[in-house]
Parts: structure tokens; C-alpha cells; sequence
């Protein structure tokens, strides 16, 4: 029997457990419903491209803001490239398990004074939806 990995959520260094996770799709538009621990619901949403889930970033600046408790204005991939996707495979029973792995910069006149963050920052995330 495979063992089950939690789904997780980590930024610069520091991991956030995802308690569930409902991904609903109508037509190539996507929503990630997602709850921590503490209650908490957080969404991500985007567009399928292809066989991987394109992230609106909006939405992925959203959810980083609220992990390191201070709004931020993310470029995935660095400012040219400026975009982040989910790869997604078949999960265990009949979810899916969608991964993201990627360096980001950002805005830094967002960042509250005297705030010090690692360069590159990293997110990385693998969230088994059911």
C-alpha cells in the first residue's frame, strides 16, 4: 500500500498543511477550494492549458499573501516569464494530485519595513485533491 503524502503548501521555507481540497472545473476554467488546519479556506483559481493548470495570479498572490501575512505582488518564473501551472496526475482512489514547484521574484515596495525574505524565493506545492 502507497503511503499518502499531506498535501502542503511551502514558501520560503516554511510548510502549510492543507487539510482538503475540491477542485471543480467548468468548462477550461478551474477553482481549488483549499482548508488548513485552523479552518481557514483558501482558493486558487485559473485556466487549463493543456494537460496542466494554468494559476491566475491573482489569485497565487492572494494566497501568499495571506501565508506570510503581508500582501505581495509575485512574478512566477521571474518577470519575463511571469506564469505558474499545476502538472496534474491521477492521485490515489479518484483524485488528482496537481504539483508546483517554482522560484518567484516580486514587488519589493509591497514588503513591510524591515522585512527581510531569502532571494530566490521558492514556492512549492503538491495538493492531492479527493
Amino acid at each position: 500500500m502507497a503511503t499518502v503524502m499531506p498535501s502542503a503548501i511551502t514558501f520560503d521555507g516554511r510548510t502549510h498543511l492543507i487539510t482538503s481540497a475540491t477542485l471543480r472545473f467548468d468548462g477550461s476554467d478551474w477553482t481549488l477550494v483549499l482548508t488548513t488546519p485552523e479552518g481557514t479556506t483558501l482558493e486558487l483559481y485559473g485556466e487549463a492549458d493543456g494537460d496542466r493548470l494554468r494559476l491566475d495570479l491573482r489569485a497565487l498572490d492572494e494566497l501568499l499573501g495571506h501565508l506570510q501575512g503581508a500582501p505581495i505582488t509575485s512574478y512566477p518564473r521571474g518577470q519575463e516569464v511571469c506564469a505558474a501551472f499545476f502538472d496534474v496526475r491521477a492521485s490515489e482512489g479518484e483524485g488528482m494530485l496537481l504539483t508546483a514547484d517554482f522560484e518567484l521574484d516580486w514587488d519589493r515596495a509591497l514588503d513591510p519595513p524591515g522585512a527581510r525574505y531569502p532571494e530566490p524565493r521558492r514556492v512549492g506545492m503538491r495538493i492531492a485533491t479527493g
